[in-house]
Parts: C-alpha cells; structure tokens; sequence
C-alpha cells in the first residue's frame, strides 16, 4: 500500500488544527451540519460516512457492489501505467467515472490515480510562491471578486520594491519559482512593467544556488504573441492561462463579449506553446449549468492541448457577482419549481442548505477531475489549489494524496490579501508568508509528502517533450 495513501483507509488523523496548522476554522460545525445530526466537519475523510456524498440516496450492498465494479473494469481495462501520454478515455467512460454515487466508487479512482503519481513523482511535492501585485482587471468575468465592475474593492498595485522583496523571500526560503500573478490588462505601461520586474527578479537572485535566479510564472492573461515573447526572451518560462470550461456557450454566458473570446484564449495558450512556455491551464467544477459531459470534454481538451501544468478547483460563490446573485437562483428556481421569484427569501434556510451540499459536491466532483486529470496527463504539474481548502480544511492534503503533486503558498504582502480574494472564504488572507510557509509544510508532512525546496522542479511532461524534439 502506498505509503501517502493508507491514510485514505482510515480516518485523518486528529491534528490539533489551531497549534499545529495555525488555520481558522472557515466553517462551523453548524454550518456543515444544520440539522444537528452529530458530523463532525473535522473529521470527514475518504473512509468516514461523515464525508458529504454527491447522492442522498441509500443504496444497497449489491448495488454499491456493482458499481464499484464498473469503475474498477473501466480502471482494469487500461494498461499497467499510463504511457508517456497517459492513459486514454472515451468521452463515455469519462462520463461514468466523474458520475460515481459511493465511497468505494471514488476510492477505487483515488487509489488508482495515487499510484500513478507516486511512480511518477515518488513522495515530493513541489512548492511555487504567489505574488498577487494588482488586483486590477479590465476584465469582467461574472464570477471572479475582483472583477472590473465589482463593487467594493480596494484596487491596489504592489510597489516593484514589494514585488522583488518577495522574490527575494522565495528565493532566501528555498521555493524555487515565483508566480507573478495579476488582474488582466493589456496595457504598454503595465506590460513594461512587467518586463522591468523580470530583470530585477532575474537579477536579485541569481545565486550558487538558482544560476539563472528563481524560475518565473506569469499569469497576466491574454496578451499579443510579441508581449509574450518578450517576457518569454528575458527569463519567464512558465505561463498559466486558465480557460475555465471547454463549453463554448457556458463560457460566454459566465464572460461578456464585448471583451472576452474563447477562441482568443485558446489562441492565447497555443502562442505560448509555440514560444516555448511550460503552459498551464484549468476549468472551473461545478458551474451552474455545467454538466457532467462538459467536465469529461474539458479533460479531453487537456490532452489535446499538451497541457504541462494544471489547475483546477470547484466553483465558490463571490458575493456581488452576477454569477452569485443571478445565475445560482435561476439554477435554485428551475430546481425546485419557484414560480414567483420575487416572493422568494433569498436568506432562508432551504436556500443556504442548498449551497452547502452543493458545495460538498462540487469539492467531491473536483477530488475526481483531478483523479483522472493525473491518469490521462500522468506527467503534468498538477496543483493542490486553495479553493479546495476553502471548502475542506485539509482539502489541499487529499488532493495531494490522490494526484497533485504542487502547492502554492501565498507571499502577497499581507495588507494586499484582502483585496485579492476571488472568490468567499478564500484561505490564507489573515496569514503572513512566513506563517504560510509553516502552515503548508506541515500539512505536507503530515500525509508522508516530502516539500521539495531549492529547485525550479520543470514537468516532465514538458522535460520529455524537449527530449523528443532533439
């Protein structure tokens, strides 16, 4: 049994969580369990009842039998270990896996997908620091905090001097790369700036240790291909571009037209791939309206894409987006047959009781996505993103035990996070970075997960498709 894996088969570990992992506790135990049922939101893990299912429905022991044993042939069927480009799936057999009703369905997925990445990746997990310098967007997608028309934020650009103290740090603490991470604008000054922190970043540290300084992430949307060559040419050599779902019609309805393009972005991630970034991109889980067949064909997209790194996570609600406040009733209204909408109370119980279980199966869908992400894509980067945290305390570390092999700590100053939260609940905002660093290293060890530091740690995915091409 696979030395990170045994924990799914019992219960997690009791950790003392405000000593040893210095996190607030985001929900209360009446939040997750309004019927005072006895669930101890602390201590849900893959092998507890108390872990929220993506059914209600009681099945029997022959039924869950049964089902288990469909996934399991689907699993069976494949070779022994994926090939260097991984496993493949019909659109069907995809449909069947992310539609599993029981634990022991999931568990065969999560148990597979674990040792693919422990042949892959062995124990290590990889670390990248976050830099958010500007919460700044010209863009308007209708689920995102800080969106261009969202009300009540703080807009903010960190200083150049922040911005390569944090370098700095990451480079001093041994993280590797850093993420230059940003609302998107297509601006020459704002573009040259970006240019400018490269060069100081490359300069500040360069070392015996990183001789060509810390690696650098971009994630500043979509750009021209010269903008990104030229950041490409002065030392940036990952990019991430996340493309939020592969449905073309969900897309627009969730990003206005009038300045968003599917195909732009695709375009996007393809220039950056023909430049020769490691690119990354990823969906969102759980969008009202998106279907179990959407998420299937999203993992097919990243096969065709030759992705080196992915993210994903479910969807968590902002307030004050058009997504929250529109989009989730219309989805709630056609559910439950609510005929005259403005009679209803938005605030009552059903309503809450409603985004809670959704929440859960969003989170339990995700667990999944990423299941077989690393079965179809075996060599990619796959992150722990924090999303899954703000649903489940130790949502990062299931992640981890199941396929993703990168974490990333936040080094955004801390009198920046709170205006650079996406999305409710986000975790990490009240910490600093040092405290993130200790935080997260802990919850690595804590699952037999070895925090690999000093290294660029490149996919092999992209290493090996370098290899090819000589």
């Amino acid at each position: 049994m696979l030395r990170s894996f045994q924990k799914l088969d019992r219960n997690f570990p009791k950790f003392s969580v405000s000593k040893l992992f210095q996190i607030k506790r985001h929900h209360s135990a009446e939040d997750l369990d309004p019927d005072g049922c006895g669930l101890d939101p602390f201590d849900i893990s893959f092998n507890s009842p108390n872990f929220p299912m993506s059914s209600t429905e009681m099945l029997s022991k022959d039924e869950t039998q049964r089902l288990t044993s469909e996934v399991e042939h689907i699993l069976q069927s494949k070779p022994t270990y994926p090939s260097v480009k991984g496993w493949k799936f019909t659109e069907k057999e995809l449909t069947r896996l992310l539609s599993n009703r029981t634990h022991s369905e999931d568990l065969a997925l999560f148990k597979t997908a674990a040792s693919a990445t422990e042949r892959e990746f062995g124990n290590e997990t990889y670390f990248r620091g976050i830099a958010e310098f500007s919460n700044k967007c010209e863009k308007d997608c209708k689920y995102c905090g800080i969106r261009r028309s969202q009300p009540i934020v703080q807009r903010f650009d960190m200083s150049d001097k922040e911005v390569v103290d944090a370098a700095r740090w990451v480079s001093e603490y041994g993280y590797g790369c850093l993420l230059l991470q940003s609302g998107e604008r297509k601006v020459k000054k704002e573009n040259e700036r970006v240019s400018r922190l490269i060069r100081a970043i490359k300069k500040e540290t360069t070392s015996e240790t990183y001789p060509k300084g810390i690696g650098i992430i971009l994630s500043v949307g979509e750009q021209k291909p010269e903008v990104y060559k030229e950041w490409f040419d002065l030392g940036a050599h990952r990019y991430l571009l996340r493309i939020e779902t592969t449905n073309r019609d969900l897309y627009h309805k969730i990003h206005p037209r009038f300045n968003h393009s599917f195909d732009t972005r695709v375009q996007c991630l393809k220039s950056l791939r023909d430049i020769g970034y490691q690119v990354g991109s990823g969906v969102m889980i759980g969008i009202p309206g998106q279907s179990i067949l959407d998420l299937a064909r999203d993992l097919l997209w990243y096969r065709e894409m030759d992705l080196d790194m992915i993210g994903m996570g479910p969807y968590i609600h902002s307030q004050h987006t058009p997504m929250c406040e529109e989009f989730e009733k219309d989805y709630w209204q056609a559910q439950n047959n609510v005929t005259n909408r403005d009679d209803w109370d938005w605030h009552d119980s059903d309503f809450s009781q409603y985004r809670d279980m959704e929440k859960w199966k969003r989170y339990r869908l995700a667990l999944r996505m990423i299941a077989l992400t690393r079965l179809m894509c075996f060599d990619c980067n796959i992150a722990a993103t924090t999303a899954l945290q703000a649903i489940d305390p130790f949502g990062r570390e299931r992640a981890l035990e199941i396929a993703a092999n990168v974490v990333m700590p936040i080094v955004t100053p801390k009198k920046y996070r709170k205006n650079y939260v996406l999305y409710d609940g986000k975790p990490c905002v009240e910490e600093d970075k040092e405290e993130c660093r200790g935080c997260l290293q802990a919850r690595v060890t804590s699952i037999g997960k070895r925090a690999v530091f000093n290294q660029w740690n490149d996919p092999p995915h992209f290493l090996r498709k370098q290899i090819h091409k000589k």
